[in-house]
């Protein structure tokens, strides 16, 4: 059985493999030591606020999803819209800029194309 500690672990591995990074890369993004980057991915250090704020920073996503993540703040309960535009707000944010704009763009062609 995963302990929530393990689950963000397993979070946050696949995220970096996404992304291709090592753990010192996350370190040198999110502002922290690779020391304190490899305690956390080892468990044998749980993740604290600062810890959850440097990795949203570097991943460029709301901190809150990444302290929910690591278990320090609850789990929101949430309609199936609200997951929808909490998943397209968090894809969005990662986007470069000019992808971000398509993205509006399209969205708004979607928008008028169903509600002119």
């Amino acid at each position: 059985m995963f302990t929530i500690m393990s689950k963000f672990v397993t979070w946050l591995t696949s995220e970096l493999n996404r992304l291709g990074w090592s753990n010192n890369e996350l370190a040198r993004r999110a502002g922290m030591g690779s020391s304190t980057v490899s305690m956390v991915i080892t468990e044998q250090h749980g993740p604290s606020v600062d810890f959850c704020v440097g990795v949203a920073k570097a991943l460029k996503i709301p901190p809150e999803q990444v302290l929910r993540k690591a278990g320090i703040l609850p789990e929101v309960s949430a309609s199936e819209d609200d997951k929808a535009a909490t998943e397209i707000h968090d894809m969005v944010q990662r986007m470069p800029d000019d992808m971000r704009q398509q993205a509006l763009d399209y969205v708004r062609y979607l928008y008028q194309q169903r509600f002119k």
